[in-house]
């Protein structure tokens, strides 16, 4: 039984590491769409580093303004939410906590 569990866990990781994998690929796909140039002919007019890394840079640019919104509307939600009992101190602290992380990196470009 013990095998069957690590051999599942196993496949598990397996199982994220490509979906990761995949889904980094489309997010990427995605931020450089607008640089896919028209192609007449067989050759390929390749895109420009510095195109691609600007292009890049404001997708990343993008979700973390995307996540700072998400994590501002949970934290006032949760302060809605919280008993009357709690000080207004903690609600700050809320407030002050980093954004969420985010997949895009250019280092996992």
């Amino acid at each position: 039984e013990l095998q069957r569990a690590m051999a599942s866990e196993a496949a598990v990781r397996t199982s994220v590491s490509a979906r990761a994998s995949v889904l980094r690929g489309v997010l990427r796909m995605g931020a450089l769409a607008d640089l896919q140039l028209v192609q007449c002919g067989p050759i390929r007019v390749p895109v420009t580093a510095e195109a691609e890394r600007a292009a890049l840079q404001a997708a990343v640019q993008e979700q973390l303004r995307e996540n700072l919104h998400l994590r501002r509307e949970g934290q006032a939600r949760a302060a809605r939410e919280a008993p009357a009992s709690r000080s207004a101190s903690d609600v700050t602290t809320l407030r002050m906590e980093p954004s969420l992380p985010t997949m895009w990196s250019p280092a996992a470009s």
